[in-house]
């Protein structure tokens, strides 16, 4: 128990730091490029860390959140930890916020040549086609209906496409409205 309160505590400061990182990264995009600090990111442990505090923080929401990594043993990718991790955290957070309880998300970790895959997948409400184009733009968020309303800037998307980019990567996404999303991160190794 004393765990689980310590692992909570020290999730919430992460994702404070990581909403006022968004801010700052948001506010300064056209202005000056993200300094990285890229270093050998081991991408499954990440993935792990990321797991065990969303079951934490997302507790009291009946949900299934499972890892699936199929990288080779040792396999990292040079990248920023930090901005990765709030990439990432951002993916299976959204998948768990916009959905019923009892969702299903998974993290898939693969590698194709010379590119890491990330997708974050989950079976929640999805977005309609109309608004897929516009959900990486600066505080876009998806019109919803009174009861399926939550809490948040617009912001997050937007940070991800930009950290990505950085990295010379992509982001993208596959939805289907009442049936979930896929969001897509490749990196190069």
């Amino acid at each position: 128990m004393r765990r689980q309160v310590i692992l909570m505590n020290e999730t919430g400061v992460k994702h404070l730091v990581a909403n006022i990182e968004s801010l700052l990264i948001v506010a300064r995009k056209d202005r000056r490029k993200l300094v990285l600090r890229k270093t050998p990111v081991d991408i499954a442990a990440l993935a792990y860390r990321i797991k065990e505090e969303m079951d934490v923080t997302y507790g009291n929401k009946p949900h299934t959140l499972t890892v699936r990594n199929e990288l080779p043993e040792g396999c990292t990718v040079k990248a920023d930890a930090m901005y990765l991790e709030n990439v990432l955290r951002n993916l299976v957070e959204n998948a768990l916020k916009y959905a019923d309880e009892g969702v299903k998300v998974e993290i898939a970790l693969t590698q194709e040549a010379d590119r890491l895959s990330m997708a974050v997948s989950d079976n929640g409400w999805g977005i309609p086609a109309r608004y897929q184009k516009k959900i990486f733009r600066q505080f876009y968020q998806v019109p919803r209906e009174a009861d399926r309303l939550q809490k948040g800037y617009g912001i997050g998307l937007t940070q991800a496409k930009y950290i990505i980019d950085e990295h010379g990567g992509t982001i993208g996404v596959l939805s289907t409205e009442g049936k979930g999303s896929v969001f897509t991160v490749t990196l190069p190794l």
